[in-house]
């Protein structure tokens, strides 16, 4: 699942942590969203506008940005193909979640 087109994805899910990278096409927005998991991502390369409630700040290739579980939230890509790995807390039955993300995907 994903809030931006054209969006590559790769997710291993573990016992208590989902771990996704993304490449995300340059000038895409994703839309606001949240989940009840806490989410940590970390920019590869590229750069993102990350909007968190009310405020908003630029986080450029080595950037980590924290987002609480349950929070809006919403990324911005800037003017390159941007990379960014996503450490999720898993918030729910883990067994459906390796049924749609397997393990050799």
């Amino acid at each position: 699942l994903t809030t931006h087109a054209g969006t590559v994805r790769q997710t291993w899910v573990g016992d208590k942590v989902v771990l996704t990278r993304v490449v995300v096409k340059p000038n895409s927005r994703g839309k606001p969203h949240f989940h009840p998991a806490e989410q940590v991502s970390m920019i590869l390369r590229g750069g993102v506008r990350v909007t968190l409630g009310n405020t908003g700040q630029i986080a450029m290739a080595g950037s980590i940005v924290h987002i609480p579980g349950n929070a809006v939230h919403m990324f911005e890509i800037l003017g390159e193909e941007t990379e960014i790995l996503d450490v999720y807390t898993v918030t729910r039955n883990v067994d459906e979640l390796r049924k749609r993300y397997p393990a050799d995907a």
